[in-house]
């Protein structure tokens, strides 16, 4: 069975593409969770957290603490990592 974030990634599953580095991409799933939630992955496939190195690990944090501060100066009122 395919991942389905690699097929997000490929374009072959629909999301809402909300940013996108050379190596990760943030995405809202099409039925969210609650307004305003969204994922933030890395492009490259891992079968889990524990499976992701740690300097891929840290690039994607650094995209989500880009996007965390855009949307705290934008009158979000929070951010859960």
């Amino acid at each position: 069975m395919d991942c389905v974030f690699c097929s997000i990634c490929r374009g072959q599953e629909d999301a809402l593409i909300l940013d996108e580095t050379d190596k990760t991409l943030a995405f809202a799933p099409l039925d969210h969770i609650s307004e305003g939630h969204m994922l933030v992955i890395p492009k490259e496939h891992y079968e889990s957290l524990l499976d992701i190195p740690e300097p891929t690990l840290c690039t994607v944090m650094k995209h989500v603490r880009t996007i965390s501060r855009r949307l705290c100066s934008s009158d979000f009122d929070g951010v859960t990592c």
